[in-house]
């Protein structure tokens, strides 16, 4: 088979769909070799989305049709419109399942009852049709592994980061230093958590000097919490979503960013910090155990005490010893995560769905 089109599924381009849409959108934009057409729905934040060079279809329910005109369709994300139009339509296309994270322990318990729901009538149909799963990580490939039907192939591919040429060093941060959370407000993300520690640090002599920025979106009843925390605490700043130019100067000044989540695929917001120099404090659960193993990650629980802890290890450590996990975390976004590599690896995959190449190492 020669592959002509890859059909591309996202319930969404705008950043109601969290990290989904940052984490897709470098591969497909100058990608010569295949023709990507992307099918995304509509939601309140789409109009206000443009990505270059890159053919989007745009529609209130997925135009299973003209998705299956493609020769492989690849769909990122389940639980969703898309999930369940691909499960019940019959095709000759490949269809390729990135659940990114969504079938991992946690995610499978939150909202139990419905995912049970939902598998038995669309994603279990979907999932025996699937030609090859994607998982971000090894611990996902374990979690897609226990789920879907035995034999399925599953390749494992990182997400990517771009490079930075304009990296400022730890020492030249030191003037007004802050600690980032970038990302979704959501229970998982642990934000509330961050608060509640920050809250308990903020009154020290020690840290007086510095702030924590939240910048984020999200469901409006947990944003609301967020921000009545945050009122009460000294030090820390809730921000509107940024993008651009804005997030560029918020990484480009961070003197550190957080993660304290329950759950993730392979988070962008960790992999963006380390590209900027970035010295992260994140959890287990944020599938990069490399951060920790190469010193450019402190290890936290998604628990007040936890957070406090690892906070208070950053601060108190040297600017000079900052400044070697600041060196590691680029390091490892340059030559683990690089965006070069990711995209080989993709058409790597598509190759091998073709019938055109052997099957590449990343995929069982």
């Amino acid at each position: 088979m020669t592959i002509r089109t890859v059909g591309v599924c996202l319930p969404t381009i705008s950043i109601l769909g969290g990290g989904i849409p940052v984490a897709v959108r470098p591969l497909l934009e100058s990608r010569a070799s295949l023709l990507f057409r992307v099918f995304t729905g509509i939601d309140e934040g789409s109009a206000d989305v443009e990505w270059a060079e890159v053919n989007i279809t745009a529609t209130k329910k997925p135009p299973i049709n003209h998705i299956f005109q493609a020769d492989i369709v690849h769909l990122h994300g389940i639980w969703n419109s898309y999930s369940r139009a691909l499960s019940a339509g019959s095709t000759s296309s490949e269809i390729v399942v990135s659940p990114h994270g969504m079938l991992d322990p946690w995610a499978l318990k939150h909202k139990q009852n419905k995912k049970r729901i939902s598998s038995l009538f669309y994603e279990r149909r979907l999932f025996r049709n699937t030609r090859c799963f994607h998982a971000l990580c090894e611990s996902e490939f374990d979690a897609i592994k226990k789920v879907v039907p035995t034999g399925k192939s599953i390749a494992v591919i990182p997400n990517g980061v771009d490079k930075q040429s304009s990296v400022r060093t730890i020492a030249s941060r030191a003037n007004e230093p802050y600690i980032l959370y970038l990302g979704r407000l959501h229970g998982k993300k642990g934000v509330l958590e961050l608060c509640d520690a920050w809250n308990q640090l903020a009154p020290g002599q020690r840290f007086r000097d510095w702030k924590l920025l939240i910048a984020g979106w999200g469901e409006k009843r947990y944003r609301r919490k967020v921000l009545s925390a945050g009122r009460q605490i000294p030090n820390l700043e809730i921000l509107d979503p940024v993008f651009g130019d804005e997030k560029h100067e918020l990484l480009r000044n961070a003197s550190g960013l957080i993660l304290p989540s329950k759950s993730e695929g392979l988070p962008m917001a960790i992999l963006e910090a380390w590209s900027y120099g970035v010295p992260t404090i994140m959890t287990a659960e944020c599938n990069l155990p490399i951060g920790f193993e190469r010193n450019a990650s402190i290890a936290c629980v998604c628990e007040p005490a936890s957070i406090c802890d690892a906070i208070t290890t950053l601060i108190t450590t040297s600017i000079d010893d900052r400044e070697q996990i600041s060196k590691n975390a680029r390091t490892l976004a340059t030559h683990e995560f690089n965006w070069g590599i990711v995209r080989k690896r993709h058409q790597e995959l598509y190759d091998w769905i073709s019938g055109s190449c052997d099957k590449p190492s990343f995929i069982d």
